[in-house]
């Protein structure tokens, strides 16, 4: 008699996991195996654990806010709202805006207060100001552009005499990449000075790729195929996309790419590289969702 109950209620506990299964099965639940696997390995009982606490949150907030996912550590379905510093966001002004509105003083203490934070990274706004109208802040400019200058020349002949000593330094020879990259895009020098140090970038890639590959990130890549570029090299750039394009799977190369077949014309390969970014399975940045769609809509 025991086993006939046994029986049946492993049979009654099969055909509610099937039934749970069906209905599951419309909702897209994803993990409907694992709770079906739980429900047979704990007849009766796994049924229990799974719709009681369904059915009180029912019965107590007149709404079922239960989520039988929340079993599952389910991290990717986690949305976190950052919520702004209203009063320092509304008291940030553009630069270049305060520049041209702002008084003599307030622009001077602007400026100072900038490059007494970092003045090396503020090299940009530095440069901006050179032409300023008002004398002192011009001075102001072309005196720390001059002291980021030197800073930025100092550390990058300190890293290459020390790499001069042991050329195998793979952790010194990733730092001389990164600084020699912050020089030239500090804007801190002239014409002639950016394409001497754009060439030594392009030497140093090459010799590190030669020997050194592994020390290379895809941004080292897209540094040289800019370069490149620059220096009217623009096949040789895009075998550096290309061979970028084969390391690394992210929408910085496919666009790089376009940029380098768009600016010589090359419609067709163009057209090859859009259509497979438009196929590629990578999350893009609002700046590469706003390069597709433009291109999109231009294709209409």
């Amino acid at each position: 008699m025991n086993l006939y109950i046994l029986f049946f209620v492993l049979l009654a506990n099969l055909i509610a996991t099937i039934i749970f299964l069906i209905i599951e099965a419309r909702k897209k639940n994803a993990h409907i195996f694992l709770f079906a696997l739980m429900f047979l390995l704990v007849p009766i009982f796994g049924l229990l654990i799974f719709y009681i606490p369904q059915l009180i949150f029912k019965i107590r907030n007149k709404r079922n806010i239960y989520d039988p996912t929340d079993m599952v550590m389910h991290q990717s379905n986690e949305t976190y709202v950052m919520r702004p510093q209203v009063a320092e966001e509304l008291d940030i002004v553009p630069f270049e805006e305060a520049m041209a509105v702002g008084t003599t003083d307030e622009k001077r203490s602007l400026l100072l207060d900038i490059l007494k934070r970092d003045m090396v990274r503020s090299s940009r706004i530095a440069h901006s100001a050179l032409d300023d109208k008002d004398s002192e802040t011009s001075h102001y400019a072309a005196a720390a552009t001059m002291e980021i200058y030197r800073k930025l020349k100092n550390n990058i002949t300190r890293i290459e005499a020390e790499l001069a000593e042991d050329k195998q330094d793979t952790s010194k020879r990733r730092e001389y990449l990164d600084a020699l990259y912050e020089f030239i895009s500090s804007n801190v020098m002239s014409k002639r000075d950016y394409m001497i140090n754009a060439t030594k970038f392009i030497q140093l890639f090459n010799e590190t790729h030669a020997s050194y590959a592994d020390v290379l990130q895809c941004k080292d890549y897209m540094h040289q195929a800019d370069f490149l570029m620059e220096t009217n090299n623009p096949f040789i750039a895009e075998k550096v996309a290309r061979n970028a394009k084969s390391l690394f799977y992210n929408e910085d190369v496919y666009l790089k790419l376009m940029e380098i077949y768009f600016t010589i014309k090359n419609q067709v390969d163009f057209k090859n590289i859009f259509e497979e970014l438009k196929r590629a399975n990578i999350s893009l940045s609002n700046h590469g969702l706003e390069t597709l769609r433009f291109w999109i809509a231009r294709g209409d």
